[in-house]
């Protein structure tokens, strides 16, 4: 039944985080998703309810390693911030030797550093468990990060809007 494999908490299942996972079995695997019910989605990731990516099969158990907060009920600037995130780690941008743990947690950090996502107050949490305890580390303020391309030609620089 769906209530049993959903928590219960009030006002859960609103927000969207972008996480990344880490397999216990294997170091070298990681996994970037959204979603907004993380208790649930792990559950699913982990094979203890039906469902999941069929990536994450292999390697279970995952937990989580961060995750990005502060979307809202916007899941489409969520989606979007996974995607960049994903494109941001491959290897072609890093340093060889790398491992994807540092890749993921670097792209994290450049994407941060940019206007588009310091503008929104997106907060990194790390570590897991069921209330996401661990230290938190607030984006850096507008005033003191780079601006990405697109902002850097206009002297005025507006707030993003969502666009197709």
């Amino acid at each position: 039944m769906l209530s049993d494999s959903c928590s219960s908490r009030s006002g859960e299942g609103k927000e969207y985080v972008v996480y990344v996972l880490h397999s216990d079995a294997n170091a070298s695997r990681t996994y970037v998703g959204c979603t907004n019910d993380p208790n649930q989605r792990i559950r699913r990731h982990n094979g203890e309810i039906c469902g999941g990516a069929r990536y994450t099969r292999i390697g279970r158990p995952w937990h989580y390693g961060f995750q990005v907060r502060g979307f809202g009920s916007d899941k489409r600037r969520a989606l979007s911030f996974e995607w960049h995130l994903k494109r941001r780690s491959r290897r072609r941008y890093h340093p060889r030797g790398t491992t994807p743990r540092l890749r993921r947690e670097r792209a994290c950090d450049d994407l941060l550093a940019l206007q588009r996502w310091a503008v929104m107050g997106l907060v990194v949490v790390r570590g897991e468990d069921d209330e996401w305890r661990g230290g938190s580390t607030p984006a850096p303020s507008p005033s003191s990060v780079d601006t990405d391309r697109d902002s850097a030609l206009d002297p005025n620089p507006k707030p993003p809007t969502l666009s197709r």
